[in-house]
This record gives C-alpha cells, sequence and structure tokens, in this order.
C-alpha cells in the first residue's frame, strides 16, 4: 500500500514539472492563415470591427459584414436572410446575448482556422474570404458565412 502511494507521489511530482504547451500566439495564427489562404492581412481588423459593431448592437455595420444570402436556424426553423435589410429585421433574433458574447471573448490568438475558414467561439460564428460567382471571381472580401446559434 506505501509503495502504491509513493508511486503517485512520483507521479505527481514529476507531472508538476512537466513543460506546460505554450499558448498560441498572434505569429501563429498569422501563419496559420498565411499557409490556409495565402495571407492573413484583414484578418484581426475583421474581428475587431466585428466586436465594435456587435459590442454597439450597430446592426449595419453587421449586415455590412455578412455574405448573403446566408441561411440559419431562427426559433428552430430554417431560415434565409437574402440581404441587409433582412438581416438588420432579425439583428437581436441572429446576433442573441450567446452569440454575441462568443464574439466579445473570442481572440485572435485563440482563433481556429481551417480550409472553410475561421471560427469564433465554439462555431457561433464562421468568417472567410468570399468571392463573386462570376466567370473571372472578384473577392467580396471577409465576410461572415455561416451563424450558428448555441
Amino acid at each position: 500500500m506505501k509503495t502504491a502511494a509513493l508511486g503517485s507521489l512520483l507521479i505527481a511530482g514529476l507531472l508538476a514539472f512537466a513543460p506546460i504547451a505554450s499558448a498560441q500566439t498572434a505569429a501563429d495564427v498569422d501563419a496559420r492563415l498565411d499557409t490556409l489562404y495565402g495571407t492573413h492581412e484583414g484578418y484581426a481588423e475583421f474581428l475587431k470591427s466585428l466586436k465594435l459593431a456587435t459590442a454597439g448592437e450597430d446592426s449595419a455595420a453587421v449586415a455590412r459584414m455578412i455574405a448573403y444570402p446566408i441561411t440559419l436556424t431562427l426559433g428552430g426553423k430554417e431560415t434565409t436572410l437574402k440581404d441587409e435589410k433582412a438581416f438588420i429585421a432579425a439583428y437581436h433574433d441572429v446576433f442573441t446575448p450567446g452569440i454575441v458574447s462568443a464574439i466579445q471573448n473570442q481572440t485572435y490568438e485563440t482563433l481556429f482556422a481551417k480550409d472553410e475558414g475561421v471560427m469564433i467561439g465554439d462555431g457561433e460564428v464562421w468568417f472567410s474570404e468570399v468571392l463573386t460567382d462570376e466567370a473571372t471571381p472578384k473577392s467580396l472580401g471577409l465576410k461572415i458565412t455561416a451563424i450558428n446559434q448555441p
């Protein structure tokens, strides 16, 4: 019995001195975005602008940040918002306190990015560069591409 207790203490002591994984830095995020999208320019500014707009409940500013049409679930029903006007009318139904909290708590250093876009929170909001559907696509810039209510 003493041997088991001593072994447990030894393991606990070793774990106390084990190296702790370092947190992701802004440079790490920049490098990840560069690898995925060829650039990291604009991503930190987009997040900052979204945080400011949602903190101030500036529905018009947020509306300009959305890729339309956008389909999401409102009140358990799939809904498509076709344009800024429709989004502004539904702003408080879409940007619930949970969604706004996820945005406000997000830092650039903790963004998750994959080939489909950049995630805010636990997937409440996704954004990425959006291109036109023309034969020679043109960038519409960074836009919110998905909003998922918790």
